[in-house]
């Protein structure tokens, strides 16, 4: 599911106040998303990468990659660039979303042994021309809200070849949120709120991969589930009356485990085929522009990762001369209440020049459009 990153839905935040009355919540609040960051190579086998053993895997999802199939020594890197930040069904058509993802990666092997790192920067911002404020005679007041958010995933890939058909790894992780929230109050009064998760929040990936055949090659990994403490808080007169807000968040990034094979069809033809394991998030909800008007009017908010679920995906890459074509797909499961499950299509084209192969690749659905540029060498 798209999952709603923590920039383009705290807008809702600030607006949860009620006229002289302070509040304190504490609530889990999901962060996957079908498009975390796993590299425009792998997005274009449609994310059925585990077996992969190309270094953009070890830097994004499985450490392994790093130090398997590899010459005597070798400096890899690999970026990304992702234009549009894509949002989550259910937020307010009204709401202008906006933002990109950038990714990069640096990795040496020597003999048995690789080290890598690499960096996520997602940046959204979520501008909301018309946010309901409840005053406490029950009136409605209109006022402006904007969102401008930063979060950032720092990854150290570390891979073994213990045989020359089996590697290992780990990855150290952190993850880190700050934004700036800015609101216009119905009287005029321009206010702006610089928030953060602190000091960055830390993870852990393994993985393996294992290579019993010439033509058979089986990979599996799984990252730890990350959690970041954030504190909201306000506090303005307006109309004679104190308004103050505070409220302790905890966004959840749940663990995230992918199993698979790649199989050898022919000299220049592959078949990758993978599932994932998507965790729960306890009492988890959805993150919308709409969490202020459901608090304040009564409606419910949405569930989000109460149940873990299970995606296929499938994919075929064949390579041409210098190049490469690969398409597949993949079931999305709904992990919101009341959302309905999704089926992906995935597709990328690929050159090799002498500096460097770049690719292309797209991932389509009937709500979502993602669309990822990268350039690496290895």
């Amino acid at each position: 599911m798209r999952g709603c990153d923590v920039p383009e839905c705290t807008v809702m935040l600030f607006f949860l106040m009620v006229i002289q009355v302070q509040a304190a919540w504490e609530r889990n609040y999901d962060m996957f998303r079908t498009d975390y960051p796993k590299g425009a190579f792998c997005t274009a086998i449609a994310g059925a990468c585990a077996s992969d053993h190309n270094p953009e895997n070890a830097f994004f999802q499985n450490p392994a990659a790093l130090a398997f199939g590899n010459e005597e020594h070798e400096l890899y890197y690999d970026a990304d660039f992702n234009p549009h930040d894509e949002i989550e069904p259910g937020m307010q058509t009204s709401d202008q979303v906006g933002g990109l993802i950038a990714m990069a990666g640096l990795g040496y092997f020597w003999k048995r042994f690789g080290l890598g790192v690499s960096y996520v920067l997602r940046q959204s911002t979520v501008t909301s021309p018309s946010s309901a404020l409840v005053d406490d005679q029950g009136g409605l007041h209109s006022l402006k809200a904007q969102s401008a958010g930063y979060t950032s995933l720092i990854t150290v890939p570390m891979g073994v070849r213990i045989h020359e058909n089996w590697s290992v790894g780990l990855s150290f992780v952190g993850l880190y949120y700050q934004e700036t929230l800015a609101i216009t109050t119905p009287d005029g009064q321009k206010l702006a709120s610089p928030v953060s998760s602190g000091f960055p929040s830390m993870g852990l990936t393994v993985g393996t991969i294992y290579q019993p055949l010439q033509s058979l090659r089986l990979g599996a990994w799984m990252r730890l589930p990350i959690a970041l403490a954030i504190n909201q808080g306000f506090s303005y007169t307006y109309a004679g009356n104190s308004i103050n807000y505070s409220e302790q968040l905890t966004m959840w990034q749940p663990y995230l485990s992918g199993v698979g094979a790649s199989m050898l069809l022919s000299r220049h033809q592959t078949l990758f085929v993978d599932l994932y394991f998507i965790g729960t998030t306890q009492y988890g909800f959805l993150r919308t522009l709409d969490f202020f008007d459901d608090t304040v009017l009564g409606r419910e908010l949405l569930e989000k990762g109460h149940l873990m679920v299970i995606e296929p995906h499938l994919a075929y890459k064949i390579e041409i001369g210098r190049g490469a074509v690969s398409f597949g797909g993949y079931y999305e499961s709904a992990r919101v209440g009341g959302e309905k499950n999704h089926i992906h299509a995935a597709f990328g084209v690929s050159y090799h020049f002498s500096f460097a192969e770049i690719q292309g690749a797209f991932d389509v659905a009937e709500d979502f459009r993602s669309f990822q540029v990268s350039m690496r060498k290895f």
